[in-house]
């Protein structure tokens, strides 16, 4: 699987995932590139147990440039994963 990641310098508004009135503003942006359809779900409960580590989605925001961006959200995530 392949992964890009946006910071937006300004939150946007999506609604939340099998919702219609339930809205979160979004100020980083995953994209998943997922060929085999059995790996989203796993891959997306990753990422919601990732998301909710206290403090993290802040830290990701506030480093200086994607090669650090990439290492700790790597490391974040493979400590999720154990």
């Amino acid at each position: 699987p392949g992964m890009a990641v946006g910071l937006l310098t300004k939150p946007v508004v999506f609604s939340e995932m099998a919702t219609n009135d339930k809205f979160v503003n979004a100020e980083i942006v995953f994209l998943l590139s997922i060929t085999e359809p059995k790996q989203e779900v796993i891959w997306l409960s990753r990422l919601a147990t990732l998301f909710q580590t206290p403090g993290l989605l802040k830290h990701l925001k506030s480093l200086p440039d994607p090669e650090t961006f990439r290492d700790v959200f790597l490391d974040e995530l493979e400590k999720a994963q154990a």
